[in-house]
């Protein structure tokens, strides 16, 4: 299942955030991928937390949380790809995914399709079935466009809350933007209880 919800943050908690979103770290990932990043606070983690609680009436467990940037000439590759492994010392997988964009749409998409993608892979179909073995073998062809076929594209807008199952294949859409693309990326599991 592929939800959004419109503004998730209050007005004032969402305008803050973004003021602060400036140091970004570069962070060198598995495979030669290299993101930039500002980790999420605990309180603000906590907070996420209680909102999605809220809007699943479900309690979850945030496995990471954090905000990402990609622009022209940073993190720039299409890497389709799903959210079964997303660091090396996870204890256990992420259910969901979740993407809250935080800044304006790009100038230079704001008339074209922008957003997040969702992809079927030509052998594998839309997830990685639980599989890590079809996740690391989708990784290995996630910038050959020849391999995938689009399927759907859910719509940047600031302060939207996209969740997805964490097994979908996905991407920024599109690869390249001039300007800063910033979201808040979370991975999390339903507690159960």
């Amino acid at each position: 299942m592929i939800y959004f919800k419109d503004n998730f943050l209050n007005k004032t908690l969402f305008d803050e955030l973004n003021s602060k979103l400036i140091n970004f770290e570069k962070i060198d990932m598995e495979g030669g991928c290299v993101l930039y990043v500002v980790k999420s606070t605990e309180e603000l983690t906590s907070y996420f937390e209680k909102e999605i609680e809220r809007i699943e009436g479900k309690s979850i467990e945030m496995i990471m949380c954090g905000f990402r940037r990609s622009k022209h000439d940073e993190d720039n590759e299409w890497r389709i790809h799903s959210d079964l492994k997303v660091h090396q010392d996870q204890k256990s997988n992420p259910e969901r995914a979740g993407v809250l964009y935080m800044s304006e749409v790009p100038e230079d998409v704001k008339s074209k399709l922008n957003g997040t993608a969702f992809w079927d892979h030509n052998e594998y179909g839309d997830n990685n079935k639980g599989s890590l073995e079809i996740h690391n073998k989708a990784l290995e062809v996630c910038d050959d466009l020849s391999k995938w076929t689009l399927k759907s594209i859910i719509g940047h807008k600031p302060n939207r809350f996209l969740s997805y199952d964490s097994n979908y294949f996905h991407s920024k859409y599109p690869n390249v933007t001039k300007e800063d693309r910033i979201v808040c990326v979370m991975f999390y599991r339903y507690k159960n209880e």
